[in-house]
C-alpha cells in the first residue's frame, strides 16, 4: 500500500465529514438569503410550521445531494430534482411556487458547490 493510498483513505473521510458538518450549518443561511432577495420570504410569515418542515426537508436534502455527489451518482441528482419538482407540481401557480423554487435551487446549489469543491479536495491528495 502507497503513502498516497494511506493518505487518500485517511483524508477523505475529513474532508467529507467537515463538508456535511459546514453544509448543514450555514444551508439554512443561504437559503434564507435566497429568499430575502427573491422577496419570497413574505408568503410563509405566518406558517412557522411549514417553515419548520421546509428547514428538515432541505437538511436530509443536503445529506442525500452530497451523499450522491461522492458516491459519484450525478445522473441520481437529476432524478432526485426531478421527482422533488413532480411532488410539488400542484403549488405551480400559487405563491408557494416561488418560495418552493427558490428555497430548493438555493439549496440543491449549495450542497452541490460543497460536494463538488470537497471532492476536488479529497482528490487532490
Amino acid at each position: 500500500m502507497t503513502l498516497e493510498t494511506v493518505l487518500f483513505w485517511l483524508w477523505t473521510p475529513v474532508v467529507y465529514g467537515y463538508t456535511y458538518v459546514l453544509t448543514l450549518a450555514t444551508s439554512t443561511w443561504v437559503v434564507e438569503r435566497a429568499l430575502e432577495h427573491a422577496n419570497a420570504d413574505e408568503a410563509l410569515e405566518d406558517d412557522d410550521g411549514r417553515r419548520d418542515t421546509g428547514t428538515v426537508i432541505g437538511k436530509l436534502e443536503n445529506v442525500l445531494v452530497l451523499t450522491l455527489i461522492f458516491a459519484g451518482a450525478y445522473t441520481a441528482l437529476a432524478v432526485l430534482f426531478a421527482a422533488k419538482s413532480l411532488v410539488r407540481i400542484e403549488d405551480t401557480g400559487t405563491e408557494d411556487s416561488t418560495y418552493y423554487l427558490t428555497g430548493t435551487l438555493a439549496n440543491f446549489t449549495w450542497a452541490t458547490l460543497l460536494g463538488t469543491v470537497a471532492v476536488a479536495v479529497a482528490n487532490a491528495v
